[in-house]
Parts: C-alpha cells; structure tokens; sequence
C-alpha cells in the first residue's frame, strides 16, 4: 500500500493537461486518485482504527458541513473534496504503520527535489509545459517549477524542508528556492518550523540559527513582500469579513465567500459598493476592471481617489474563510481539532519523525494565515496524509 501512496503523492502535484485550468484539473485529479486510494485500502489487510477524540471531531465537522450543503444547497465539491481526504485519512491510518513513514516522507522529499530541479530550468528558459498553465494574456510563465503560483511552490518545498529534517541536515538548500515563493507567510514558515524541530531535538542550534533566521524573515517581509502592496488591501478585506460574520453566526455556507454575487453570496464587499463604484482586481502592477472598461481606466479612476475597489475572491485566509461560511460552530470544532492534535504531541515520545509531522502540521497553519492551501488540490493533498502518519506515528505512544 505505502507504493501507491507514493503514486498519490507524485501525480497529484504533476497533473496536467494542455489546455485545461491547471486548478479544475488538478482538482479532479485529486478525487479520482483518492477514490483509488480508498478503494484499494479495502482491499488489503488492515487494522482497525482505535477511538480517538481527534476523529470524533473530524467526523462532527464532516457532518456539520454536510447539514450547510443540504440547507444553502451550494458547495458540493467543498464537501467532496472534505470527505475524499478524510476517506483518505482513514486509509492511511488503516494500512500504513509506523515503519512507512519514512518511505512516505522521503516521496515528499523526492517531489521536492524535482520542484527545486525544475526550477533551475525554468530560471535558465525551459518549460515544458508552456504559458497554457496560467493562460497568462503575456505569454509569461513566472517561476515557480510545477506549481503555477510562486506561493503554492513555496509552500511545497517547506514540507519537504520538514522531511528532510527528519533524515539529515540539507534542509538549508531548500530555503534557496523558498525565497521565489514571493509569500511571507511560507518565509515565515520555513524559518519558524525547523527552530520547533531543533528545540524538541537538538535545541542548541536553536540559538545559533535564531537571529540570523528572524532577522532573514523580517528583511524578506519589510524589503521584498511589502513593497508588492497586497497586506494592505487585504487586511481592509477582512475587517469586512469579520463584520459580516456577527451578521450570520451560523455561517454563510460552504463556498459562499466567492460563489458569485447573488441574494446570499460574497457579503463582504456589498457595503463597499454604490451605483459609481467601479469594482477591480490588481494581479502585479496591473488593474483589471468589470463590466468592460479597460485597465487604463481603471488605474487612472484609481489615481484620482475614486471608490475603486480592489476586488478579492478569496479570503486568503483559511481560518476567515473557514469561520464566514461554516459560523462559530465550525471555528469552535476547528479549534477542538487543533487541541486534541497537539495533545497527541505533547504526550507522544517525540520521536524525529513525530515532531517533523507535527511541524508540517504547524506549517499549514502559518500557510492559511495569508492564503487558502487546503482549497487548492496540488498542495491541499498533502494534509490528510500527514495528519494520518502524525496519528499513527502518535498511536502508540
């Protein structure tokens, strides 16, 4: 079994089709290769899953956002793609034990390796691919190896930073091509959760790798991430989230935040409009407006202080988004999740390869603080097999 998890690992990040948005594609992708995974599961011997708290919380979540779809009757894919990775979960727990998962670790590493690799031909003219994956109007690819998004390249190659910590000392090289991620948050990250690793390990070379790692991660944030200006409009972007929220405690329903503007949808930017408000989006230095009016215009509209608002689809921010359309009851069956997982840590032996999961655990979490991994399939596939071997590597102890 722990072969073709090591498939599911490699094909959902290298999915691909000329012609097809990278991220539908690989969306579906990621549901047909857990369906396999899932099925092959009851098909092999197994063992039985003991009770724990931690899935009894993940199963009430399930089924509260299984109550939103019937009651908004939207967000259909949000709870497939929810229930296929915790189907996957299970799997992992059922047929994998703790002497897989370093197999299954250094599958992460070798995924990782290959982005690293594939950048260096990316930065030296090569793609095989071509501009199709973005459909970038330009023609211009940006460099992000096989990911599509600098972000989501970042992210990758900070769990398997976490990986390679577990086996050897290496892990420094992948912090090279960590800083084209252009993310903060994945900067963030990849300083903060190899200093976890070292204090439960070897917490000596935390304070020899403390300040140059701060100082590293605070001139990437002042001197490269902020001056792209996005923190700014998008923490306007949350505190109209935020007050919509206490409008509707029990939340707004799965994939209500960018479903379309309709009677219940996208609440956050409505007070922000009026009948000369021109809504836009801002992608690098460029403006895109709606309704046909070119970009020129838009930045010319913006320049003279019109209400021109800079339009997001996404919360870029998994906990808001998670918060505006599952409500106070799924925030407080999140947080029960986050509790009983570290738990689990704290009582566990804290082997290498327990800390080096529970550390690629963390790295979600930073990840979601300023954008959405666990809705986009090449990074999102990830968690439930962590979140699986972080049980069975915890189960015994």
């Amino acid at each position: 079994m722990k072969w073709l998890f090591l498939a599911y690992l490699i094909v959902n990040p290298l999915a691909y089709k000329i012609g097809v948005d990278l991220r539908s594609f690989q969306e579906w992708f990621y549901q047909l290769s857990s369906m396999i995974i899932i099925f092959a599961g009851l098909f092999i011997n197994n063992k039985p899953i003991k009770l724990s708290l931690m899935n009894i919380v993940l199963s009430v979540f399930g089924l509260w956002m299984w109550c939103l779809y019937l009651m908004y009757n939207q967000g259909l894919h949000i709870f497939l793609n929810f229930f296929y990775g915790f189907c996957v979960y299970l799997t992992v727990i059922r047929t994998l034990n703790k002497k897989d998962i370093e197999f299954v670790l250094r599958g992460i590493i070798g995924v990782g390796i290959f982005t690293a690799f594939y950048l260096l031909l990316q930065m030296n003219g090569f793609d095989m691919r071509g501009a199709t994956v973005l459909n970038s109007p330009n023609g211009a690819i940006p460099q992000c190896s096989i990911f599509a998004l600098e972000a989501h390249m970042g992210m990758y190659l900070t769990i398997a930073l976490l990986a390679v910590l577990s086996f050897s000392w290496s892990w420094f090289l992948l912090l090279i091509p960590m800083v084209f991620s252009k993310s903060s948050a994945v900067m963030l990250a990849g300083c903060v959760c190899p200093l976890i690793y070292l204090w439960f390990k070897k917490r000596i070379f935390v304070w020899m790798l403390l300040i140059p790692l701060v100082l590293g991660g605070i001139g990437y944030v002042v001197f490269y991430d902020n001056p792209m200006g996005m923190q700014k409009s998008r923490l306007d972007m949350w505190v109209k989230a935020i007050h919509d929220i206490h409008r509707h405690p029990i939340g707004y329903g799965l994939d209500d935040f960018r479903s379309g503007e309709n009677s219940h949808s996208i609440h956050y930017f409505k007070r922000t409009f009026d009948n000369t408000t021109l809504r836009v989006i801002k992608r690098g230095d460029v403006w895109y407006a709606e309704r046909g009016v070119s970009r020129d215009i838009a930045s010319q509209l913006k320049a003279e202080g019109r209400n021109v608002f800079d339009f997001w689809d996404h919360p870029h921010n998994e906990y808001l988004w998670l918060w505006y359309e599952t409500g106070y009851l799924g925030l407080i069956i999140f947080i029960l999740l986050v509790y009983f997982v570290f738990i689990r840590f704290f009582t566990s032996k804290r082997s290498k390869e327990t800390v080096s999961l529970f550390c690629m655990l963390i790295a979600f979490g930073i990840f979601s603080l300023t954008h959405f991994p666990l809705h986009v399939a090449r990074i999102g596939h990830l968690l439930p097999v962590i979140l699986g071997l972080f049980f069975i590597s915890t189960e015994a102890e």
